[in-house]
């Protein structure tokens, strides 16, 4: 589907994000429709058909997250993405594991939110940059919404990894010569690039028996521990 015919339904009770939200969307060649509230919002839902729902997490009446909820249960087709005046790990999390492609911290960065619903055009649920996402916490985002997705870390140097996600653990790593935990470490440390969900496969071997807990903590004690060493 071109995205000029793909049809967006912006949720948000400021006006001053939906004007710079929207028209950054319809720039980007989307046909967007803005409400003011929950309420309003269920009313188009239930009577039209949208592509794509963007909500704030906080609204009058009817919630961002019920919102969300209703999505996954009526139209599961829909992509939906909510926004937040602040990043609260646990309505973060929330909103991932009842289906939220992702969840954007204002003010949005309406540059990746463009790049990310460009993506779901190819059956991605979600590419974005190292440089403005952090990986770790994507990462984490995965595992605690159970997906099942092979998420490729490619960095601005050209080196790439593959990281099995499955079921809360990641179950499978390569990474240049690099071959599970250690290929683990390797993508979540890039120092910048791209990563980007592919479909699911099985891998041909289990090679990373370590918690996915363990993992992102070792990968941040790492992290810390080279930016320590730099002169």
């Amino acid at each position: 589907m071109e995205q000029r015919n793909r049809r967006v339904i912006l949720v948000d009770e400021d006006p001053a994000v939906v004007w710079a939200v929207g028209r950054s969307l319809v720039r980007a060649g989307f046909s967007v429709m803005t409400c003011g509230d929950g309420e309003d919002a269920l009313s188009l839902l239930e009577t039209q058909d949208f592509d794509v729902l963007i909500t704030d997490i906080r609204l009058l009446k009817v919630g961002g997250l019920a919102l969300v909820d209703w999505a996954r249960s009526n139209k599961p087709a829909i992509k939906v993405i909510v926004t937040a005046a602040s990043a609260s790990p646990v309505i973060r999390n929330l909103a991932i594991t009842r289906g939220a492609l992702l969840y954007l911290e204002k003010p949005v960065d309406t540059d990746l939110l463009v790049s990310v619903l460009s993506e779901t055009n190819h059956d991605r649920a979600f590419s974005g940059s190292i440089d403005g996402i952090d990986i770790l916490d994507y990462v984490q985002l995965m595992l605690l919404s159970q997906r099942q997705v092979v998420l490729e870390v490619i960095s601005h140097d050209g080196d790439r990894g593959l990281l099995y996600i499955a079921r809360g653990e990641v179950h499978h790593a390569v990474c240049g010569t690099f071959e599970g935990e250690d290929a683990v470490y390797e993508c979540l440390n890039f120092p910048g690039g791209n990563f980007v969900n592919l479909p699911w496969t099985e891998p041909e071997r289990i090679t990373v028996d370590k918690p996915g807990r363990f993992l992102l903590l070792e990968a941040a004690r790492l992290r810390d521990e080279r930016r320590d060493s730099k002169p």
